[in-house]
């Protein structure tokens, strides 16, 4: 299963979930991953089985396949069946259009009185006039016959019903009419129950279903928070993260090990030079651990695995929007990396016979710089990696990169002076050098602040790259 792409992934359950020869079959996005061909294939195959008498439960997204298949709609919004009926009794509930330029030297105002072809919309786009009419037989006579009594012509006539988008976009649009905070966003329909012919004499077919506006509010009218709804999915998130026994050990047990390497290695080192100790070496680079197995490289393997098995793409079509999703996701591998900062911290103090930091804000700072960071640097790395397996792999260049040019392993100030410079523009290198200057206390306010606005910046970077190029569904 592993070997197989997105395409295939999806033929093969198609294909499990016709074994036994099904009366009454549930298909949820089957030609999601797959290419022109193979989606007619699959409608082609669906068809079939429809005319066959199965009745068929399905889901989908493409409004084409909506209106290919299905024998009757049911649009639903807020959880409420909105519309039903054949797709031509949904698509006919909104208004048909004209289109056609303007002849030479007349204008809209020339035209027969609109209101009396039935024209209840119009624009015009310089010469280009668009009429919406619900008669649309008796609009487009009407205008037809002012044209040939006028004796021009209209270049550019297009007549034609409504169709199956507009009808989404539609109940958007007349949804956030009702409701100003509402975000119409048509992302998702599917399909329900429906029969070829009367229901009441048992005949199968298909119906379809959509969800074409996210709402601030319940199926019952239960008002919901984006606090509320992000603390629902981290509970998801948190279930989910721990099965997986893999990533629990690479983010708990693997940050509490690298700390010795470190210890061993200062014992080598003239720290003195560099104005540290054996702890004020050893616990920011501990921490530095932290945020990168327990934060960085967990979540990566969150966000590929997830939009991998669909569950961003489904999530996007809910209540939920992007930044939650993202946010609520990752906040049991942040609140992971802080509960485990926390607990190195006290254990480097306690062992290594640490003094109080002489200023803990530094510290506080750079640590929750060094979170917020690290989970906006794990979705863009997700952004480019393919598959679940190769989300081990990609994560390695920037946690060796920040290992060793960060000051975790070596400090600093035992660089040349310019790899120096050039290692101090490094993400993680701001959040080591304010977690170490909280502790020591030799932090002048203009290498903190500096140390803070490069943080920020490869945040800011980050968070514009996850917007701009982060990938919600697989790649086929």
């Amino acid at each position: 299963m592993k070997q197989l792409s997105g395409g295939q992934r999806r033929r093969l359950d198609l294909a499990l979930a016709l074994l036994g020869d099904p009366e009454v079959l549930f298909l949820d996005e089957p030609s999601t991953g797959l290419d022109a061909e193979g989606r007619r294939d699959t409608w082609e195959l669906v068809s079939a089985l429809r005319d066959g008498g199965t009745t068929v439960l399905l889901t989908t997204h493409y409004l084409e396949e909506a209106e290919n298949l299905a024998d009757r709609l049911a649009i639903m919004h807020e959880g409420r069946i909105a519309a039903t009926g054949t797709p031509a009794e949904v698509t006919a509930a909104q208004p048909s259009r004209i289109t056609f330029e303007l002849p030479e030297g007349y204008f809209v105002g020339d035209l027969p009185p609109l209101d009396e072809l039935g024209v209840g919309d119009h624009e015009v786009d310089g010469r280009l006039v668009r009429l919406r009419t619900r008669e649309l037989q008796r609009a487009a006579t009407g205008l037809l016959v002012w044209a040939a009594q006028a004796g021009v012509e209209l270049r550019r006539l297009d007549v034609r019903s409504a169709s199956l988008e507009e009808a989404f976009l539609g109940i958007a649009k007349e949804a956030s009419a009702k409701d100003a905070t509402a975000r119409p966003r048509c992302r998702r329909a599917g399909f329900g129950r429906c029969g070829r012919g009367d229901d009441e004499q048992g005949a199968r077919g298909m119906s379809a279903t959509g969800s074409p506006a996210r709402t601030a509010g319940t199926a019952k009218g239960a008002v919901t928070t984006p606090m509320s709804r992000m603390a629902t999915l981290a509970r998801a998130e948190l279930t989910l993260l721990g099965r997986n026994k893999g990533t629990v050990f690479a983010a708990l047990f693997v940050p509490l090990v690298l700390p010795f390497s470190v210890y061993s290695a200062s014992q080598e080192m003239d720290l003195a030079e560099a104005g540290l100790t054996t702890g004020t070496m050893v616990l920011p680079a501990a921490i530095g651990f932290s945020l990168l197995f327990a934060v960085y490289s967990a979540l990566v393997g969150v966000f590929v695995v997830r939009r991998e098995e669909l569950v961003l793409k489904r999530l996007r079509t809910g209540e939920l929007r992007d930044a939650e999703i993202l946010s609520g996701s990752a906040f049991p591998a942040v609140l992971s990396g802080l509960v485990q900062s926390v607990v190195l911290a006290v254990g480097c103090a306690v062992l290594l016979d640490l003094s109080v930091p002489s200023a803990p804000h530094l510290a506080i700072v750079g640590l929750l710089l060094g979170l917020v960071m690290c989970a906006a640097l794990a979705a863009v790395t997700a952004g480019f990696t393919r598959t679940g397996e190769s989300a081990q792999i990609t994560p390695l260049p920037f946690t060796f990169v920040s290992m060793l040019g960060s000051g975790m392993f070596v400090p600093l100030d035992l660089f040349p002076d310019r790899l120096a410079s050039v290692c101090e523009l490094l993400p993680l290198t701001p959040v080591v050098t304010l977690v170490r200057g909280g502790w020591t206390g030799d932090l002048s306010a203009y290498e903190a602040l500096g140390a803070m606005v490069t943080a920020v910046a490869w945040t800011v970077v980050a968070v514009f790259a996850v917007r701009r190029w982060f990938r919600w569904e697989p790649r086929h």
